[in-house]
């Protein structure tokens, strides 16, 4: 009974370290992404006081919709051989639709960054977003966390 209760106790500790890793870990790749973007895009205290709270909106919506889109998938792998024709396309009609959500929060965020900086600095926005994006997979790929790549530090220029 001991051995039981000593084992429960690891697995629940374990599980919490791992739950305290991952938020963490999130937490760094939030505070790697506002200084990165901040100092790509150029921000102004102003422009940044109107752009964080717009992205932020439009990051925990867009997360909402991927969670819902994971929790599909999954299940439709899980119980794709016992599903029908008509429920198969249900399903992918369904992940289209979650498709086609990201895309109009997508199309809002841009008009309402339009509203908030200049043209230059909506289309750093996008490159940095890319840059940090393509940053964080080759970490990944890589092995490594936290070390940018040789390029990262270079500052967008956009010819006009």
């Amino acid at each position: 009974m001991a051995k039981v209760l000593i084992a429960l106790l690891l697995l629940v500790l374990t599980t919490e370290q791992a739950v305290a890793q991952q938020q963490s870990e999130a937490e760094r790749i939030a505070a790697r992404r506002i200084a990165f973007f901040t100092r790509h895009i150029e921000l102004t205290e102003s422009e940044a006081i109107r752009f964080w709270p717009a992205y932020n909106e439009y990051e925990n919506q867009r997360n909402m919709i991927q969670q819902e889109r994971f929790r599909l998938l999954r299940e439709l792998r899980q119980n794709e051989r016992n599903l029908s024709d008509d429920e198969l396309k249900e399903g992918a009609d369904r992940l289209i639709g979650f498709r086609l959500r990201e895309a109009k929060l997508s199309g809002e965020l841009h008009e309402r960054l339009a509203s908030i900086l200049p043209p230059l600095k909506v289309v750093r926005f996008y490159q940095a977003e890319n840059m940090f994006r393509n940053q964080l997979l080759n970490e990944l790929r890589d092995g490594r966390r936290g070390t940018p790549p040789p390029s990262a530090g270079a500052r967008i220029n956009l010819k006009r």
